[in-house]
């Protein structure tokens, strides 16, 4: 596995889709999800202590973060495999693939 702690990540350029409207319908349907399971949604001073919750919360975030890197870098071994197979074809999808292998090999 690469050593990420350090890399430097190159400037943005336009993508396909933006993500903030996927976060905010994400987080309505969390709070929803909270008041089905919980009958209320969070709010202050209700009797948890919000640091535990969050420390704990995160902590299990960074593992999903670190499994998410790691079945990527999985994920593109088996496309670099494929590709010559997918080249003989699909031309359009071999291109698409290689345009994901090559933005892998900037991170």
């Amino acid at each position: 596995m690469p050593d990420i702690t350090d890399t430097h990540e190159p400037d943005p350029i336009v993508g396909h889709e933006p993500v903030g409207k996927h976060i905010l319908d994400f987080l309505e349907r969390r709070i929803e999800f909270g008041i089905k399971k919980y009958g209320l949604p969070v709010s202050t001073w209700n009797g948890r202590d919000p640091t535990v919750d969050n420390l704990q919360e995160q902590s299990d975030g960074f593992q999903y973060a670190m499994q998410a890197h790691l079945e990527r870098k999985d994920m593109m071994d088996l496309l670099t495999q494929a590709l010559p197979y997918v080249i003989e074809r699909d031309v359009s999808l071999a291109h698409r693939i290689s345009q994901i292998l090559e933005l892998e090999k900037r991170s």
